[in-house]
């Protein structure tokens, strides 16, 4: 095709490789996962919709979290099993060097895509999980086990306010950093406030782990629960106590199992999402954390009321609780007084509450802040970290794995950002 005005015509069903191929009218726009050019539009639910030389039918349409894939977070595109360039489908995801996040007091730790962990922050107790105690460590540094090396073939991360935990591929689990109230999990009556190496939990069959400030639960290949820690507000399931390190089952009030598909554990209070979708806590509720429309601590699982909606995944915080539901939506509830829960008023939310937030696609809840990543990569954040109460802040765009502690931090296609630790901590070679 012959140049005009010294410009080469996009032709009909462009397609692009990367974003610097978006530009129209001096607009930049967005190259989706599926290689059609999007651009700015506020009408839209995603804020984006596709330039009219997009083919596939989707010219002038809106954006949508269903067209995606093989994006970062994003699901694996069906039939090929594939990914955008850089990135790797690993679980029916499409991740980059970090495949999950978890985030605590003062410290976090990434899950990388080849198995292994690494953490930085905060390292009195040991909770970066290097052989060693003491002052903070700047950077991402490996977990490595009692004879140096690090460990590998982890499926999954969790980390309280002082202690870290990973799952291995072999359904084990393997904890350190602080245990003064059991919340290691080894077992019998010893604990220590320091414990620079991981040491093995005491249960097998693992398929999910949470951890919360003092205590950590585990979901079992049979759903079954377990807790051990910290108990002071019969966050264990059982009734309050001092904790113990021994794994003990939760049961519902007539005693019988509850079972579980996910698991999440907030400061004093444990939540699971049922294989019914439905969502279970207990633990503190003096601030409606509990979702049952009540303020009363109970040890004995409750169902979360007024959700009217499946629950898909739940997030655990300071006394406030974050879900999504299957209609891409999240709700909140439990403290409000920084706007922790999605709301403008300061007071505590008792019953699930819509967060003004659409299309999202996981969600996350810590200190004081929950945040929702959206598809097409979009990280949503609200609380004092971010903003005055009722402010919803889009914090960045482009991200995958997310994660809510002291800090707030996701992961990029090449490492994590991290809000208040330090950015970045964790680059791919």
């Amino acid at each position: 095709m012959a140049a005009i005005g010294g410009c080469t015509p996009i032709a009909d069903a462009f397609r692009c490789t990367d974003s610097a191929a978006c530009v129209r009218e001096g607009v930049a726009g967005t190259c989706e996962a599926n290689h059609w050019c999007s651009f700015p539009y506020a009408m839209c639910g995603s804020g984006r919709r596709y330039g009219e030389f997009a083919g596939d039918g989707l010219s002038n349409l809106c954006v949508t979290a269903a067209d995606s894939c093989g994006a970062l977070g994003e699901a694996c595109c069906t039939g090929t099993n594939t990914c955008q360039t850089g990135l790797t489908c690993t679980a029916g995801a499409c991740v980059g060097c970090v495949a999950a996040l978890a985030v605590g007091y003062a410290h976090a730790c990434a899950l990388r895509s080849d198995g292994g962990v690494a953490c930085w922050g905060a390292n009195d107790h040991g909770q970066i999980g290097n052989g060693a105690s003491g002052g903070p460590v700047a950077v991402a540094t490996p977990v490595v086990d009692d004879h140096g090396v690090p460990l590998a073939g982890i499926r999954a991360i969790a980390v309280g306010d002082n202690h870290s935990c990973a799952l291995r591929a072999d359904k084990t689990v393997v904890c350190w950093g602080d245990d003064s109230t059991g919340q290691l999990g080894g077992g019998g009556n010893t604990t220590a406030a320091v414990n620079p190496v991981p040491k093995p939990a005491a249960l097998t069959t693992i398929a999910a782990i949470a951890a919360g400030a003092r205590h950590t639960c585990a979901a079992l290949d049979d759903a079954s629960v377990w807790c051990w820690g910290g108990n002071e507000e019969g966050q264990l399931g059982t009734t309050p106590s001092q904790g113990t390190s021994s794994p003990t089952e939760v049961v519902d009030k007539s005693g019988a199992p509850i079972f579980a598909a996910s698991l999440t554990a907030g400061a004093t209070h444990t939540c699971a999402v049922g294989r019914d979708h439905r969502l279970v806590c207990w633990g503190t509720d003096t601030a409606g954390e509990l979702g049952d429309g009540a303020t009363a601590t109970t040890s004995l699982p409750v169902v979360a009321a007024s959700l009217g909606t499946h629950v898909v995944a739940a997030a655990a915080g300071n006394h406030f609780t974050c879900v999504l539901g299957d209609d891409a939506q999240v709700s909140c509830f439990g403290a409000n007084d920084g706007g922790q829960a999605g709301q403008p008023a300061s007071t505590n939310v008792l019953v699930p509450t819509a967060v003004a937030v659409d299309l999202a696609t996981a969600v996350a809840a810590g200190s004081s802040s929950g945040c929702a990543r959206r598809g097409g990569g979009g990280l949503l954040c609200w609380g004092p970290q971010v903003g005055a109460p009722g402010s919803i802040v889009d914090v960045r765009e482009g991200v995958g794995a997310i994660a809510v502690g002291a800090d707030i931090c996701s992961a990029r296609g090449d490492g994590v950002d991290c809000v208040g630790f330090g950015d970045p901590h964790l680059a791919c070679p």
